[in-house]
């Protein structure tokens, strides 16, 4: 049996373990979710089961699509890459997610230049070289690290338009493209996705072993987490204290 519950509800089935005994609890809640420096909007469906007499097992879905869809407005006018002897600009992006794998497709604009260097490991950017209007085609996949799911681009495609002028060989392009990817993978890196229950269960200890992208509706972008929280009686108690000082039940007579 699977109930769909509010946050009260679930503290309760969360105090009481007991009534998770042969059942499997449901709820879902929405918040912000802190990816490097951004804070985006996201809806999670938790499931709740029991593991031991001390852990309950805890399956999360986020669903994404928001951040997602705004992540394609953001990104178009980005600059991916800025050094010595490139710039490249995101003229266009397009995120979709096909059952646990992240897409990227977009254009790009590629300008490479003259790179002096000065010694010292110094350089200094010289007389603009060539310009190059990119299509790009990335997949990513995503691996947990300390809790966090870490994404990483595991290949990048780069497609000159105007083939006739560009090999797909060209040394400039190949450099483009390990640059992007080292870019890209840098940005990824720095902003895992780490998942938070509600402050009123922060005392649970969530760890999470396993997870991943995963489609929602059509190519719509969710990460799901499966792992166990801690129902321990000192967790338990400290739950109560919080719950006692949010007033969300009586305090101690």
């Amino acid at each position: 049996m699977i109930r769909t519950v509010s946050l009260p509800a679930l503290i309760g089935a969360v105090l009481f373990a007991g009534t998770l005994a042969a059942q499997e609890v449901e709820f879902t809640f929405s918040d912000d979710l802190a990816v490097g420096e951004t804070q985006i909007p996201y809806a999670a469906m938790v499931a709740l089961r029991p593991e031991s007499a001390t852990r309950i097992g805890i399956n999360a879905l986020l669903d994404l699509r928001e951040f997602q869809a705004q992540a394609q407005e953001d990104l178009a006018g980005e600059t991916l890459l800025d050094v010595c002897g490139n710039q490249t600009v995101i003229e266009e992006v397009t995120l979709e997610t096909q059952d646990r794998l992240v897409s990227l497709t977009g254009r790009v604009r590629s300008q490479f230049y003259e790179c002096e260097r000065l010694g010292g490991g110094n350089f200094q950017r010289g007389a603009a070289k060539e310009l190059f209007n990119l299509g790009i085609a990335a997949s990513a996949t995503a691996g947990f690290e300390e809790d966090c799911i870490v994404f990483d681009i595991s290949d990048l495609t780069l497609m000159p338009e105007a083939r006739d002028s560009l090999a797909e060989d060209d040394p400039d392009l190949q450099t483009a493209r390990v640059l992007m990817l080292e870019a890209v993978n840098v940005v990824l890196r720095k902003s895992p996705v780490c998942p938070e229950l509600p402050p009123e269960l922060a005392s649970l200890d969530p760890i999470f072993g396993d997870g991943g992208p995963r489609e929602i509706g059509e190519g719509g972008l969710g990460v799901d987490f499966v792992g166990s929280v801690d129902v321990s009686t000192r967790t338990i108690l400290d739950i109560l204290q919080v719950l006692q000082e949010k007033e969300i039940i009586p305090g101690p007579p």
